[in-house]
């Protein structure tokens, strides 16, 4: 028999259990409210609805029926709630459009208040116009403050007005995501952040569909986005409506950001720059500023009673292009002084490669641009006043500014100088002026004094695996000091190209240190070591990436890593001799030998060849045999040429590497008719020991020619034709041209020469120990 204990105890435990449940309240049911007029709608009004979900329990969702709301000031405090707009009538189950809310004519107020809240606030499939906040000052279309925390999605902000954040204010410890598709346009502050203002808050920015663009704040900081001691900014959006993320708002400092430490207390302000799509990288772009900062503006803070704080930029895999501003057209850093002289200064720092001012410097969704055309690139900002030219600085730095910039691109920017920095003093944390360049690619700018200038003593500058050339620089040097004590300047496995232009002026810094360079005069750096005086030999038309035979190239030692395209260092090219180690000089690390001849596949154009004379050689899209589709050919036609003479078509010339023996090859074909008729196509070369810089200088050593064709198909040899370059006369401008050659055959008159060319190959024979012993390829 068994003992009753056991059922007694489970009665008494279920008895126990049912107490306590009866304790324990129901979860909170979310409830759906419908605004707008018909049937099934819940309220008249998007207040009422509000107000209802309030003394509802959960995060409770309000629909709103399609058109307009006018004359609204609504109010959201200490609740969660969702608000959709875009449903057809209060009983469609999906929403198709969008909803405005207008709040013109209403109370000067913003379209709509958050507050008190760390419940989530969604706002989704909105338009928010009309707002005149008058009444604080913050937000015209939406003022988010306390704890609140508000995602937006599908939502357009445009046409409001209010002292500080035109469209968006965010505040007090308020936090707020952008989410898909959010466009904050054409809105206005009279004080500052004429998109966006946040003070003391949370903002993400990093969606796709993301456009914060057309945004005045004329009179104050940051067209675009304000940010005021705050250091949770991220922007990482690669835009919106096919536009950069930030674009062509206007503001009296800092077009499209302005980054201010605390103006009331001492807390610091960064902003962080990042790409989440890297073929799309987070753009500034088009931005004006009437005074300064046409891209980014930063300013720290000191105050009366020595506190300070500094504001920062930690920007990675970015672009900032088409500014406009007096100073600083792309960035510039301010400083603060207290009323005892006291200095704070701010940091920019571009692709920090772990942190910036102790914040990560890219959060986890952060994804890399490196090796994608226009990244990392600062290029076409303008240095204007009153859209005339000035000379400003691309980028400014004021007293102790710090930039630690590495893999960045400056090209086709406007103005006085790229870099300006002045010192003359310490910041409150110890730290001087500083312009610090790893990996950086400054050329084709237009600069009407020096392209880097450094005002003062105090402050020093480093160039590490830079290239500079090719830029307009109208002041007396490239470089110049205008201080001598406790000012450095060190120059290190770089190329500086600009002939004609001292590349050191005004006073001699008090530390020079310059190591591994190619340059186009050292008479002003005294003391270099392991440079030389040569043409660095750029691939040309714009690329300044080094050819084969650069004498930059496999110079130096230096540490592994990767170039300006994130391509590795140290790579060793056979058979080009080595200076002193693996490492080539500049930005670029060229990965192979080849190619050693440019545009061998004639693709839409016959660049990096020239015609011997004029009118003979032409680029034929009707023609091609490698590369795409009707990328074209090179053709040699000539009318009336008597029978077996040559007619030159294009020519290339190139230097030669190292010693050894190179390969010729190409594909060719004559023209129409019969074969007693047809032309004979060939690739003439011929080989300079000393060619000189310019490549055809000298006696020619060796030549030949090498047949392609007399068919009228496209025909490539079997076998190459061999240019043996010896050891013993091989120099460093040592030289091979390589030129189309077709020789009229023909018994029809009159005669008309024609031939084409494509896919011509040079290349040195790997192992060519089989032909030097008398290897008859043909065999």
């Amino acid at each position: 028999m068994s003992s009753p204990i056991p059922s007694r105890l489970s009665a008494i435990a279920a008895a126990l259990l049912s107490t306590v449940y009866a304790f324990v309240p129901a979860p909170a049911l979310a409830v759906t409210y419908s605004v707008g007029s018909g049937a099934g709608c819940t309220h008249a009004t998007i207040q009422a609805a509000i107000d209802t979900a309030a003394s509802s329990a959960g995060t409770d969702t309000i629909h709103l029926t399609n058109g307009s709301f006018a004359q609204q000031a609504l109010g959201i405090s200490s609740q969660g709630v969702s608000i959709v707009g875009g449903f057809d009538t209060c009983t469609t189950p999906v929403a198709t459009g969008v909803t405005e809310i207008n709040g013109a004519g209403g109370a000067a107020n913003s379209v709509i208040t958050i507050t008190g809240n760390s419940s989530p606030v969604t706002l989704a499939r909105l338009k928010i116009t009309g707002g005149d906040e008058t009444t604080d000052g913050d937000g015209g279309g939406i003022d988010v403050s306390g704890p609140s925390v508000v995602t937006l999605t599908d939502v357009e902000i445009s046409g409001n007005t209010a002292q500080d954040g035109g469209g968006i204010a965010i505040r007090n410890a308020a936090s707020v995501t952008l989410g898909p598709n959010v466009t904050i346009v054409n809105n206005t502050a009279t004080g500052s952040g004429g998109g966006i203002s946040v003070d003391f808050a949370t903002l993400k920015a990093e969606a796709d569909g993301i456009l914060i663009a057309f945004n005045h704040a004329p009179n104050g900081y940051g067209g675009g986005l304000y940010v005021s001691y705050s250091r949770n900014v991220d922007i990482g959006s690669p835009g919106g409506l096919g536009l950069p993320v930030i674009y062509f708002n206007d503001a009296e400092y800092g077009g499209g950001i302005a980054v201010r430490a605390g103006t009331l207390s001492a807390l610091p302000a960064l902003v962080r720059l990042y790409s989440t799509d890297p073929t799309r990288p987070v753009r500034i772009s088009a931005n004006s500023a009437s005074k300064t900062g046409g891209g980014v503006y930063l300013r720290p803070y000191f105050n009366v009673d020595l506190n300070n704080a500094t504001s920062t930029l930690c920007a990675s895999d970015f672009r900032i292009d088409d500014n406009d501003a007096v100073q600083g057209s792309a960035i510039y850093a301010d400083s603060d002084y207290s009323l005892a002289n006291d200095l704070r200064s701010t940091e920019v720092f571009l692709n920090a490669p772990t942190s910036c001012a102790g914040i990560a410097a890219r959060p986890p969704s952060a994804r890399s641009c490196v090796g994608q055309p226009d990244c990392n690139l600062i290029d076409n900002n303008y240095a204007s006043g009153d859209a005339t030219p000035a000379n400003g600085a691309t980028i400014l730095l004021q007293n102790a500014g710090y930039l630690d910039a590495r893999n960045l691109t400056l090209r086709d920017n406007v103005g006085g100088h790229a870099f300006r920095a002045f010192g003359d003093a310490d910041d409150g944390t110890g730290r001087r002026a500083a312009v610090l360049l790893r990996g950086c690619a400054i050329f084709d700018n237009m600069y009407s004094l020096e392209a880097l200038r450094f005002e003062g003593d105090r402050v020093s500058s480093l160039l590490e695996q830079c290239t500079v050339a090719g830029n307009t620089v109208g002041g007396a040097a490239l470089i110049r000091f205008g201080g001598a004590s406790e000012t450095a300047l060190t120059l290190s496995r770089s190329i500086l190209w600009q002939p004609g232009t001292p590349l050191r002026g005004g006073t001699m810094p008090g530390a020079l240190s310059v190591n591994g360079i190619v340059a186009s005069a050292l008479t002003t750096l005294p003391g270099a070591t392991d440079a030389i005086v040569a043409d660095p030999r750029f691939v040309g038309n714009g690329d300044y990436r080094l050819r084969a035979a650069s004498p930059a190239v496999d110079f130096a030692t230096g540490p592994a890593g990767t170039d300006l395209d994130g391509r590795p260092r140290n790579r060793d090219l056979d058979p080009k001799p080595n200076f002193l180690g693996t490492t080539d000089l500049g930005a670029w690390e060229r990965q192979t030998l080849l190619p050693l001849l440019f545009n061998t596949e004639f693709d839409s154009n016959a660049d990096a060849w020239t015609a011997i004379t004029p009118g003979v050689a032409s680029w034929d899209p009707t023609q091609n045999v490698v590369g795409a589709t009707s990328s074209g050919a090179a053709k040699v036609t000539q009318a009336g040429t008597p029978n077996l003479q040559r007619v030159y078509g294009y020519s290339q010339c190139i230097h030669v590497p190292g010693p050894g023996l190179y390969a010729l090859n190409g594909w060719g074909r004559a023209g129409a008719g019969g074969i007693g008729n047809r032309d004979y196509v060939y690739l003439n070369w011929e080989f300079r020991s000393n060619g000189g810089e310019s490549c055809t200088s000298g006696i020619v050593d060796a030549g030949g020619d090498h047949f392609l064709s007399n068919s009228s198909n496209w025909t490539r040899p079997a076998n190459p034709g061999l240019i043996d370059v010896p050891q013993s006369t091989w120099t460093v401008d040592s030289s091979i041209t390589v030129t189309m050659v077709v020789v009229e055959f023909g018994v029809t008159s009159p005669p008309t020469t024609i031939g084409w060319v494509d896919g011509v190959t040079l290349e040195p024979v790997v192992d060519d120990t089989i032909f030097r012993n008398g290897f008859d390829p043909a065999l």
